[in-house]
């Protein structure tokens, strides 16, 4: 799965009942999200969060996104994502951390840097739960319940099969001109459920099925 400096997402910020028409619904999503951030993208990094408890788990989770998806196989991107994402004092420390955990990735998948942005790597973080930590309105501590899927279509003989894996990630806070900057994050392994029961699509298939689903931006949830 991804790094062990790796954050990831928590829960979406509102569910829009199905009745609701489209237009409506999107202005409902951009609304809720609107009050806590991201209030832009840079870099390909969701920023721009509340100076509150919500603003922290928003930042958190999307972070971690950010860094749980193929962009961080793509070494430029991935650099110019961690400089808009860290804080300054951890920036470099958070740039090496990444290029070794990459590096070890990447070998696993079969692929370099740069060679994961043409939909032959399925790499994503998604949210189960969030728990708050400790907020002191310039610091934060966010631990996130997540399942993360990590497959390829290339790499070794006929690629590496799509896996599951569950783990807690706790992601650590400041806030630094304006807005939530991550400090440091962490992974350790579980809770873990039972696996599903049901048979396991085959790579070829899931992973292009699977790079038509676009990927949320989160805000906390009630």
């Amino acid at each position: 799965p991804a790094p062990a400096t790796t954050a990831a997402p928590a829960t979406p910020s509102q569910a829009v009942p199905a009745t609701t028409p489209p237009a409506r619904a999107e202005q409902a999503e951009q609304g809720a999200a609107s009050q806590v951030g991201p209030r832009e993208v840079r870099s390909g990094v969701p920023v721009g969060y509340q100076r509150s408890e919500q603003g922290a788990v928003a930042a958190a989770a999307n972070y971690a996104r950010v860094l749980s998806s193929t962009l961080i196989l793509d070494r430029p991107k991935r650099h110019a994502a961690i400089e808009a994402l860290a804080a300054p004092e951890t920036l470099a420390r958070q740039q090496r951390a990444f290029d070794q955990a990459v590096a070890s990735l990447g070998k696993g998948l079969g692929v370099s840097d740069g060679a994961a942005q043409d939909g032959s790597v399925l790499l994503r973080a998604v949210p189960v739960g969030w728990r708050l930590e400790e907020y002191t309105g310039s610091r934060a501590t966010v631990a996130i319940w997540i399942t993360s899927v990590l497959g390829a279509l290339g790499g070794p003989p006929e690629g590496v099969p799509v896996r599951e894996a569950w783990g807690t990630t706790t992601v650590k806070l400041r806030w630094v001109d304006g807005d939530w900057k991550q400090l440091q994050s962490t992974t350790t392994d579980g809770p873990v459920p039972i696996a599903d029961s049901a048979t396991p699509t085959a790579a070829s298939q899931l992973i292009p099925e699977a790079q038509q689903f676009k990927e949320f931006d989160y805000a906390p949830g009630s």
